[in-house]
């Protein structure tokens, strides 16, 4: 019997694909506040093979006017796959009544079969192959070469970056947050925040620091968002300029956020940065004197100290001395 890489049963023992590459050069976060509302924001720096620069435009794709997407990774790619979803709900016969899920899901579908042409475009178009006549003629075929085919379309992949996505917004199931990573689409509702990119860790501690959950209110999560997006850009391949957007709390309410707005945010951010600076060098300052004052007290100590050592150890001399003089006269 033939195997292939599309037969679940043989999947544990071809070769692994790597999970652990190199996440996406960018930062894209979003999160729920006040129970129905969406508060994302993103870098413009963006990726085509080795090469990165920052246009004047936005990463952020508004899909309709309750739903919104963030991408991470190849730049080419992921505008064509985004395209693609866009071109779904332009022709669906009831675009608003599409779900935030189901605009994940079409996402997904799309690099599955993306996925799969250019795997084997790649592999086994050079031999005069597609998907399905490798299917269909296995039987025919060498088993070293279908083995090795096989292996090759495993592991391939159709950019190094992989393929990372936020869908967000609304529907008339609530407010929600889902994240694409390849094959799998994830739902972040109950976490209350979601980031992707090179930069999502940072964006996520920030997040987490602040204790930021679905129900703390708008204005806490506008400045904790850019916030978040702004630690991000210690990481490699975040840019410094950035985009926001919001959603909710009634559906069809996309709003991208306006130029003056994220200037006011901005100086906000920077008056909070100003005086958390502030805070940590008197913070730094209290604990010097306190390690002075240790320190000065631990010198007034040590010679107490050794005083006392070496009384001790005459006091223990002097015993043994008398002990002996005793054994003596005895």
């Amino acid at each position: 019997m033939r195997y292939s890489r599309f037969d679940v049963s043989r999947r544990q023992r071809l070769p692994r694909r790597d999970q652990r590459k190199a996440a996406p050069l960018t930062v894209c976060v979003a999160a729920i506040c006040q129970g129905n509302i969406i508060v994302g924001a993103s870098d413009r720096l963006l990726t085509t093979g080795d090469i990165q620069f920052a246009p004047p435009q936005t990463k952020i794709v508004r899909l309709t006017q309750s739903i919104a997407a963030m991408f991470a990774g190849d730049t080419a790619l992921c505008h064509d796959l985004a395209m693609r979803v866009r071109e779904d709900v332009l022709h669906d016969e009831q675009p608003g009544s599409l779900t935030v899920r189901e605009c994940a899901e079409r996402f997904r579908d799309h690099y599955q079969r993306m996925f799969l042409e250019r795997a084997s475009n790649h592999v086994l178009a050079p031999l005069g192959l597609d998907h399905e006549s490798f299917l269909s003629r296995q039987r025919d075929l060498d088993p070293a070469l279908v083995s090795q085919l096989t292996a090759e379309l495993w592991r391939f992949e159709p950019t190094p970056e992989g393929v990372q996505a936020i869908f967000t917004g609304l529907d008339n199931s609530g407010a929600h947050l889902y994240m694409v990573n390849g094959s799998t689409v994830d739902l972040y509702d109950a976490v209350g925040f979601v980031a992707i990119g090179t930069g999502a860790r940072h964006a996520q501690s920030q997040l987490m620091f602040v204790e930021h959950t679905s129900t703390v209110s708008f204005h806490r999560t506008l400045l904790q968002v850019y916030w978040a997006k702004k630690r991000a850009e210690v990481a490699p391949g975040v840019g410094d300029k950035t985009d926001m957007f919001v959603i909710g709390p009634e559906l069809n309410s996309y709003l991208p956020m306006p130029e003056n707005s994220l200037l006011r945010i901005a100086q906000v951010y920077e008056t909070a940065r100003k005086l958390e600076r502030q805070a940590q060098e008197e913070a730094e300052a209290t604990m010097l004197a306190s390690v002075e004052r240790v320190t000065s007290d631990h010198a007034e100590n040590a010679p107490n100290a050794e005083t006392g050592r070496r009384s001790g150890r005459r006091s223990k001399k002097k015993a043994v001395q008398q002990q002996s003089a005793s054994t003596g006269e005895g």
